[in-house]
């Protein structure tokens, strides 16, 4: 009896245990399916997210381009798109209407038009008016722009085929209409001797101001021996002699020279740079 009781009491005991491994194994199972249903559930949620993160950048890809252009066409055709301000900086001689003129730009015309064609407005400028060197359009506001140009100077007057014209600094002539000449520097000479005439105004227009305002007259007096010399007479009674081709380097020095002159004579800036004394010397 005992014995019988004992394998009883051990069969139970094993029972539990068993009973104890299916329900772990049982609750196992319930979280592993609980655990593959979330996992599912989240890749679905995963992949439901980034098709519409991918369709809304569809959308904007299309509709952000569109809005642009739309918005572009709108600005054209309005009045926000053109000039209603013009403002010209850097002209001496030129009136701001002549830059203007010259350039064809005037209040009403397309901005835009303006901004992206500057190298043509320059160009137009330069064949309208040769006293243009450069031309530059800025936008300062929405409707307001700024040209900013830089002018060859007129360096004097001469007669071109029996009319007096206006002489640039680069070479160029232009008419004089309407202005006074009686102030201008003289230049003579130069008749059949065009190409002489075009370097010399080069040259004397790349002077500092303050030496070209010097000048009084400007002659081409060739010798034999010297094919380009010029005869240059200065408002303080001196006279140079210089040639047209180093005209610009050879100025320089006739302030220093002319300082320390102690009579009024001549400077020769030909070949060297000496100075002497009106009757000394023969030229």
């Amino acid at each position: 009896m005992k014995g019988d009781e004992e394998r009883n009491q051990e069969h139970q005991r094993y029972a539990r245990r068993l009973a104890k491994l299916e329900a772990q194994s049982a609750a196992a199972f319930d979280r592993r399916r609980r655990y593959q249903k979330q996992g599912i559930g989240s890749r679905v949620v995963g992949i439901k997210r980034a098709q519409r993160v991918d369709n809304s950048r569809r959308v904007l890809s299309i509709l952000v381009p569109f809005l642009i252009i739309m918005l572009l066409a709108m600005y054209i055709v309005s009045p926000l798109s053109k000039i209603k301000n013009i403002q010209v900086t850097g002209n001496q001689d030129l009136s701001a209407a002549k830059v203007e003129s010259a350039a064809q730009i005037k209040k009403g015309a397309l901005i835009w038009r303006v901004l992206i064609q500057q190298k043509k407005l320059e160009q137009t400028a330069q064949k309208a008016n040769p006293q243009v060197k450069s031309l530059k359009v800025s936008l300062t506001g929405p409707q307001s722009i700024k040209i900013k140009v830089a002018e060859y100077p007129i360096i004097g007057v001469i007669e071109h085929n029996g009319v007096n014209q206006l002489l640039i600094g680069n070479g160029r002539l232009a008419p004089v209409k309407n202005r006074s000449i009686s102030n201008f520097v003289r230049y003579a000479g130069f008749e059949h001797h065009e190409k002489v005439m075009q370097q010399t105004a080069r040259q004397i227009g790349r002077l500092p101001a303050a030496i070209r305002g010097g000048i009084s007259e400007v002659t081409f007096a060739p010798t034999t021996s010297d094919t380009k010399r010029l005869r240059i007479y200065m408002n303080d009674g001196n006279e140079i002699l210089v040639r047209s081709d180093n005209l610009n380097q050879k100025m320089r020095y006739y302030p220093s020279i002319a300082s320390k002159m102690k009579a009024n004579g001549v400077v020769d800036l030909q070949y060297g740079a000496f100075s002497y004394s009106y009757g000394t010397q023969d030229e």
